[in-house]
Parts: structure tokens; C-alpha cells; sequence
């Protein structure tokens, strides 16, 4: 395969297909490479489609390793099928156990989103009186901890804005168990954890890209999908919060070993 030197553009976006194809050869043959990049509309640099022989050539040409499948055939991803075998349920089990949100891991803390919360609250409540009911309900999760937000919940409840609006105090109240680990952190760490509009973010590309594709021929496939829209938005993450170095600490201090070796 030639590849013919062109504009900047051309040159970016070859450096680009050399890029996915590092990440690409980790977890693919040449000939699922060939696939994936005809998928998303990449074509050689002469405007030809991708084939297999086409992807070895450039691979070799930019010394890029082969890839190389596990031992005995086995592969290191999880499908739903497999993970099923495991737990000796079955496959349908499985998937409606973790979309009821039913399976979470043993050590888990998990918290809830507070913007969420807030905008859910809001949903109860007219136009008019949305300003001053968000004002109040900034006594419970501004609270120095735990016993202080329940006592702003129980005030909330017995207040104006509370009797006016008693679905509020009931949806603060059903998600308690997961509003109060928010408390264990100082002011500067809450400001990270009290939204996952980062973490929707990154959800909302993981849906684009199995929406672009619409359907898989495997499990494998839609998870090797998903490692490279991980990869690709990696790259993305290069300057963390200003209050992460005071969050690491307090990680440390509360999960221990098992935050030091994710940090590894």
C-alpha cells in the first residue's frame, strides 16, 4: 500500500488511523482492524477501503507489533455469557439483576449525584419558587456532616418549603444511604463528588458509539469497541481538578491499600 503525501489534513488523519491501530493491534487481528476502520469511514490514503493485507502493510511499514491472541484461544474479555457460566445463572438473570442496579461490589461506597438530586427536587416545585427552595435546600448538603445534614433534612421538612412541598423531604429521604459518604470530605474534595456530570459525559460517548454502529456480531465486539472509545478519551483527560491532590490524600486516609494500588 502507498501512501500518497498530501495535505495537513491527510497527514493528521494518518497519524491519527497509526494511533487507533497501536491501540487496535492490542486487542485485534488485521483483519478486524480492516473492519473497524472501514466502519468508521476511513479509507487508505489513495481513497481505497481497508483490507486485511492493507492494514498488515502499513502496520509493518510503521513497525507496529502483531497482534497476538491469548493462550489456548482464551481471550481476556468478560461477556455476559461468560460471566453468566460463572455465577452458574443464566444470562438473562444476570442482565436484569445489573440493570436493577441489584449487583455492586462488596466494598463499594457509592454516592449519589447531588446535582441530580437537586434538579429531581426542583421537579415538584412552580416556576416562581424554584430560587428560594434551592436556597434551602443548601442548609443539607452544605452541612459540616452527617447528623447536621439530617437535622437541616428535618428542618427542611417542618418548614415553609417543606409542608408546601413534601415529595422533596421523601426523595432527599429515600436516597439518604447514598447522600451521606459525601459528608466523610471537606468542602474542596465535595466539589468533585457532588455531580458525575464527568462521568455522564463519558457514558454519553460510549452510547454514541454503539448507537453509530447499531449492531454487533459479538459481545467481544462491542466490548473491543468500548476499550477504544475509553483510549481515545483518555487522551482527553490532561489536567485534573484543582482540589484532586486534596482529594487523593483523604482517599487514601479513608479506602487505604486498596487506594494506593488503583493509584499504582
Amino acid at each position: 500500500m502507498r501512501m500518497v503525501p498530501s495535505s495537513g489534513k491527510s497527514t493528521g488523519r494518518r497519524r491519527a488511523i497509526c494511533s487507533g491501530l497501536q491501540a487496535l493491534v492490542l486487542i485485534a487481528n488485521d483483519g478486524l482492524i480492516a473492519g473497524l476502520l472501514n466502519r468508521n469511514k476511513l479509507t487508505t490514503g489513495n481513497g481505497n477501503r481497508w483490507t486485511r493485507e492493507r492494514v498488515t502493510s502499513l502496520r509493518s511499514h510503521h513497525k507496529i507489533p502483531v497482534y497476538r491472541s491469548a493462550e489456548n484461544g482464551a481471550e481476556p474479555w468478560l461477556n455476559l455469557t461468560r460471566a453468566a457460566a460463572y455465577l452458574g445463572v443464566s444470562p438473562k438473570t444476570l442482565r436484569l439483576a445489573a440493570e436493577s442496579d441489584d449487583i455492586r461490589a462488596m466494598q463499594a461506597t457509592v454516592q449519589t449525584c447531588i446535582v441530580h438530586l437537586l434538579r429531581h427536587s426542583l421537579d415538584f416545585v412552580s416556576w416562581k419558587d424554584r430560587k428560594p427552595v434551592a436556597a434551602a435546600l443548601k442548609h443539607i448538603y452544605r452541612a459540616v456532616d452527617a447528623a447536621a445534614g439530617e437535622a437541616a433534612l428535618t428542618a427542611f421538612d417542618e418548614g415553609v418549603w417543606g409542608k408546601r412541598y413534601p415529595a422533596i423531604g421523601q426523595s432527599w429521604r429515600r436516597a439518604w444511604a447514598e447522600v451521606i459518604p459525601f459528608y466523610a470530605f471537606p468542602a474542596d474534595v465535595r466539589r468533585i463528588l457532588y455531580t458525575t456530570n464527568a462521568i455522564e459525559a463519558l457514558n454519553s460517548k460510549l452510547r454514541r458509539a454503539v448507537r453509530a454502529r447499531g449492531h454487533f456480531p459479538s459481545d467481544q465486539a462491542a466490548t473491543k469497541l468500548l476499550f477504544l472509545v475509553l483510549n481515545r478519551s483518555e487522551k482527553e483527560w490532561i489536567m485534573p481538578p484543582r482540589e484532586w491532590c486534596m482529594a487523593k490524600a483523604q482517599f487514601a486516609v479513608l479506602f487505604g491499600e486498596r487506594f494506593t494500588r488503583a493509584m499504582a
